[in-house]
């Protein structure tokens, strides 16, 4: 058995300030414009600005609160999230279902069309960032994760290609 929680890497709070700033500054400027222009409709823009700025809000926040943990049992890959006091399951591919675990820019990707996709990755950048090709259900699925190097190599000693 195997278990790895992914941490957050660098700054991720001041990007998370950064772009809620950026939101809300464009959002005044949109709203000067429609004043300016004296464009109708402005309390309905204002608030599908609002909607649209409060989910990417939560979006954010819940990639930053939560974690990620990577564990290999027996013959099973699995991917569960945390949440609070939340846990829940985003992959279990067995292993010997999964095709190829390459970085995300590799060109062995490219002949995969994924019926399915997965996200288990905590960094807002793809520095790190790996896709899992597995089938389950008989349906070929892709799942981005941020590996560990020892990871990678407990993978390939089972026999996985890992492509860089």
């Amino acid at each position: 058995m195997y278990k790895e929680t992914v941490k957050p890497v660098g700054k991720t709070v001041f990007y998370v300030i950064g772009i809620v700033g950026v939101a809300l500054l464009l959002t005044c400027i949109a709203d000067l414009a429609i004043t300016y222009y004296k464009l109708p409709y402005r309390s309905l823009f204002q608030l599908g600005v609002l909607a649209i700025v409060g989910v990417g809000v939560y979006i954010l926040i819940r990639n930053i609160l939560s974690d990620y943990s990577y564990s290999i049992v027996g013959e099973e890959l699995i991917i569960m999230a945390k949440l609070g006091n939340h846990e829940w399951v985003v992959a279990r591919p067995q292993l010997d279902q999964i095709k190829l675990v390459a970085f995300h820019t590799s060109p062995a990707l490219q002949q995969y069309k994924a019926q399915a996709r997965y996200n288990a990755k905590k960094s807002f950048f793809s520095s790190n960032t790996y896709i899992c090709v597995f089938m389950q259900d008989g349906k070929l699925n892709m799942l981005k994760f941020e590996p560990s190097g020892r990871l990678l190599g407990i993978l390939y000693k089972k026999g996985i290609p890992v492509k860089d």
